[in-house]
């Protein structure tokens, strides 16, 4: 693996950026289908609550393996608390494939906000894994460059940059693997940047941000719901960056906001679901990190993809 060189920005506490920029991106074919088993309409029959990773059987990758089984963060700064974890999926474990979701997360002193970026590695890609893990890094570097000029930067402005992202992200992929196109490390992003009042909000494919709220409720916030789950042909970097949706939201009080891949999203979506009482009885408040990665760990039938979520609590309105 080649070495990164290049300082992310000296206000992002976190983030993990690097490379040397190089080489001129050119976009690729319009469409991408995520070869994922045919959709269906999910019950709450689906869900096996409370069940960690290391009843299910695991095979071990080929050597070397580019990312672990699980990955935690957590911390607290400045009135917010964040979690983030990533588990290896159950039907990867059982088939010796590596986790192929990425996040990415940091706080940015100039805006008093999170930064964090979630990505799921496309699974027709050989090394998608390698994709996500750039692209969410990229996305942060680029947010908290633009914070850095403009705090008040719009998702707008913010998905304007993709396009960067895209051409930086490959170049920084196929210079570790220059025999492979960019298909291969293709892969969905979700970026946000969270202060204390508002939440904005940029997507490329089909993961999500979602609201919990004070009354154990959730709202889609950008992405997600039910359609999702009918349609598994999907946006990605880095062939759709210009295809970017964004949003802003408004936090209210208590408010939680969750940034998470299809691996949690689609359960999620179904409403019937016991899913999301399930983890709204646990994320209320911030839970110990090793508990917020037991939690996402349950097992579930019909979605044993990698899951990957990263929340923020805010204690201060």
């Amino acid at each position: 693996m080649s070495s990164d060189n290049s300082a992310s920005p000296a206000s992002l506490v976190g983030a993990v950026a690097g490379g040397q920029a190089g080489g001129v991106f050119t976009p690729l074919p319009p469409a991408l289908v995520d070869q994922a088993p045919e959709p269906r309409t999910p019950t709450s029959a689906d869900v096996v609550i409370e069940s960690p990773l290391s009843r299910a059987p695991a095979v071990l990758p080929v050597a070397p393996a580019w990312t672990s089984d699980v990955e935690l963060v957590g911390g607290q700064r400045e009135g917010f608390v964040v979690r983030g974890a990533s588990v290896r999926g159950t039907s990867h474990r059982g088939n010796a494939v590596v986790r192929q979701d990425a996040f990415c997360v940091g706080f940015h002193d100039g805006s008093d906000a999170v930064v964090l970026a979630v990505a799921d590695g496309v699974s027709a890609g050989t090394r998608s894994e390698v994709g996500a893990f750039r692209y969410a890094r990229e996305a942060v570097a680029m947010a908290a460059a633009i914070l850095d000029h403009d705090p008040g930067a719009t998702p707008e402005s913010l998905a304007g940059q993709l396009v960067e992202v895209a051409s930086r992200g490959d170049y920084l992929c196929r210079r570790e693997f220059s025999d492979l196109s960019p298909q291969q490390f293709a892969a969905t992003l979700a970026l946000a940047v969270v202060d204390h009042r508002s939440a904005r909000l940029v997507l490329v494919g089909d993961a999500a941000l979602w609201l919990l709220h004070a009354d154990g409720s959730w709202t889609p916030a950008l992405g997600g719901g039910i359609d999702v789950l009918r349609d598994n042909r999907t946006a990605a970097m880095p062939f759709h960056a210009e295809c970017a949706v964004t949003a802003t939201v408004t936090l209210a009080p208590g408010d939680v906001i969750v940034a998470m891949t299809d691996g949690l999203g689609d359960p999620l979506a179904t409403g019937d679901s016991p899913t999301g009482d399930y983890l709204a009885g646990r994320w209320l408040t911030p839970p110990d990190l090793f508990r917020f990665g037991i939690d996402l760990s349950f097992e579930a039938s019909s979605y044993q993809d990698d899951r990957t979520a990263v929340a923020v609590w805010r204690r201060r309105p």
